[in-house]
């Protein structure tokens, strides 16, 4: 996992290959996740799909995230290697799942 902060975002050009994979997004503002997850995809060159990014609540289960790493994981399998998967609002989960996450 590799967390991805807005400011070293902005230093790559657009459609930059150093995105790929899954990561988790950390702002100081939880109010600003929405903003930095569509940065780095506008960075990356594209508009993120459902099944690439998930907003944690604070009623995310571990089965909710392992699901996104388990597309992550399988990603090469439809071709989408070198997509870019995230998962954002972490501070929402659980201390244990946190832990496992990151």
């Amino acid at each position: 996992f590799r967390p991805v902060y807005l400011e070293k975002v902005e230093a790559f050009p657009i459609g930059a290959d150093v995105l790929c994979g899954f990561n988790v997004i950390c702002a100081e503002d939880p109010s600003s996740v929405y903003d930095h997850i569509l940065s780095v995809y506008a960075r990356a060159g594209y508009l993120p799909e459902r099944e690439f990014v998930y907003i944690c609540r604070p009623t995310t289960t571990w089965e909710d995230v392992h699901t996104l790493l388990l597309r992550w994981a399988k990603a090469h399998i439809n071709k989408r290697e070198k997509k870019l998967f995230c998962l954002g609002s972490v501070e929402h989960l659980p201390f244990e799942i946190q832990r496992t996450v990151v």
